[in-house]
């Protein structure tokens, strides 16, 4: 009876032993990320529209990735950038023939422009007046009707000097991340100014207010104050191609050593790493899909998203529980005043400027828009001094509001 007895504690010590030693080993391995899709070349960019579809833009062109698979969506030509639209369901896209592309969001791809053969479209950024830029191999190309005309411009930045990132200020001022450092433009690209990043190879550009992140060959680098300073943010040494902010001090950074994340802004690094996607893997593009998780395309052409949301959690946001437009500010304005308005519900917005004709001098927003609180920046360079209307419209609302131009 007591050997008996003792066998039995001896082993329910050792099996107590086993899960002691055995527990950490399984909760390392719990997977972070899963292969989603394959594609034959790098993937060199990811868009999520707002409708569930992924597209990946790689060397051997265009992919579509859903709930049945990945699939091709345009083949035979090599797609550098994908950004997506304000109205979170349109996509543009540049390629490396100098070709930029519109996914709508039913599928159909339509042209744009097509620029000289050779040309890397790298980048892209989008003002809510209509006015869009991307960068390319060269240096910038704009349009002020919304996508339907590109032109190049003379921009003053460095002969030779490629872009390869974009991203705007809360103010409207352009910056444009170049492989021979990062400049700023207040006028819509017509002139530049170097910043406190000169010399460094750009490869990435992120925006929270006017704080801003640049990713570039050699760390991570952060400015407090819309991009006139820089301090370094860690990653020494990484080339850092991507980067994805999740709020409340939480960043991801996709580098050539694999993924990495900060909670605390950047003070400290950890690989978010797994056997699946390691510090082996180059990571070219970070985006997130509809259900807030990580996706990854890779130099090796594998996309891989990640098994939860990386939504860092905090207070939800509060939406607005009607319709408003606000008064613009300053007002009277010279140059640039900003119109503010409330939409409860996702829909088709349109907000216009007329004189006292009633005659359309120029339409500021006009597309589809999330719940939320938005602001948009007039900044007339023909009109005359006087006494306007704006006007805010979208289905079952409407409201108009007068300013002042003072010249």
């Amino acid at each position: 009876m007591e050997v008996s007895m003792r066998y039995t504690r001896y082993c329910a010590l050792f099996c107590l032993a086993m899960l002691l030693f055995v527990a950490p080993t399984a909760a390392q391995e719990v997977s972070l990320w899963t292969r989603v899709g394959t594609t034959p070349e790098n993937v060199w960019a990811l868009a999520a529209q707002e409708i569930g579809y992924v597209y990946a833009a790689t060397d051997a062109g265009g992919y579509r990735l859903s709930a049945e698979g990945i699939k091709p969506a345009m083949l035979g030509t090599g797609l550098r950038s994908m950004v997506l639209a304000p109205d979170l369901n349109t996509i543009y896209v540049g390629t490396d023939q100098g070709k930029i592309y519109r996914i709508e969001p039913g599928g159909s791809w339509t042209k744009l422009h097509a620029g000289p053969v050779g040309l890397h479209i790298n980048a892209f950024a989008f003002k809510p007046l209509g006015i869009y830029f991307a960068g390319t191999a060269t240096g910038i190309l704009r349009t002020r009707d919304g996508g339907a005309t590109w032109h190049a411009i003379d921009t003053g930045l460095p002969d030779g000097a490629a872009v390869r990132a974009l991203a705007l200020t809360p103010s409207g001022a352009l910056l444009a991340g170049t492989d021979a450092g990062l400049f700023r433009s207040d006028d819509d690209a017509k002139t530049w100014t170097e910043t406190a990043l000169e010399d460094r190879a750009l490869r990435t550009l992120a925006a929270a207010g006017t704080t801003l992140f640049a990713g570039t060959d050699d760390g991570l680098f952060r400015s407090e104050d819309a991009g006139r300073t820089w301090q370094p943010l860690g990653l020494a040494e990484t080339q850092v191609n991507a980067l994805l902010l999740r709020g409340a001090g939480h960043l991801y950074a996709g580098t050539t050593q694999g993924v990495f994340h900060t909670g605390d802004g950047g003070l400290t690094w950890q690989p978010f790493a797994d056997a699946n996607l390691d510090g082996s893997v180059t990571v070219h593009t970070l985006a997130l899909d509809g259900q807030g998780r990580l996706l990854a395309g890779t130099a090796q052409g594998v996309i891989f998203r990640s098994n939860a949301s990386t939504d860092p959690g905090g207070a939800p946001e509060i939406l607005p529980t009607e319709y408003a437009l606000g008064q613009n500010y300053p007002n009277p304005f010279n140059p640039a005043t900003t119109i503010p308005f409330e939409l409860p519900e996702t829909g088709f917005v349109s907000l216009s400027v007329f004189n006292m004709l009633g005659q359309v001098v120029e339409t500021l927003v006009s597309g589809t828009f999330k719940a939320g609180r938005y602001e948009v920046e007039w900044q007339p360079e023909d009109l005359p001094s006087g006494l306007y209307l704006f006007r805010l419209e979208t289905e079952g609302f409407a409201q108009t509001r007068q300013l002042v131009l003072l010249k």
